[in-house]
């Protein structure tokens, strides 16, 4: 991904977790710009069972995802293994890839 992309964004449960992606990415490719995002109240209204819809409105996602778009962020990861619950409600707002590593990480298991 670190060559695929120019921009990601990336969008985790606390920041710790994002700047550990951070690293990953720019370990391999340091021009990759990451732009990310820790939002650990989502994982708790997650765990909770409010819907997709209702996450995204009240915690500004769709306003993170026009931000990815307008600033020309390439792809977007969930760097969160809770985040998958929210995949078909945030493209609806993005107008680029969504990167779901648990789909990766199946797919070579």
């Amino acid at each position: 991904m670190a060559y695929a992309y120019k921009s990601i964004g990336v969008l985790t449960a606390n920041n710790q977790s994002c700047a550990g992606i951070e690293k990953a990415i720019q370990s391999v490719n340091a021009d990759c710009n990451v732009i990310g995002t820790g939002m650990l109240p989502v994982v708790v209204a997650i765990e909770k069972g409010i819907s997709a819809q209702e996450i995204v409105e009240k915690y500004g996602l769709k306003n993170l995802m026009k931000f990815y778009n307008d600033i020309g962020v390439n792809a977007v990861i969930l760097g969160c293994t809770h985040f998958p619950y929210l995949h078909n409600e945030l493209k609806k707002y993005l107008n680029i890839p969504i990167i779901d590593p648990a789909e990766l990480m199946f797919k070579m298991i």
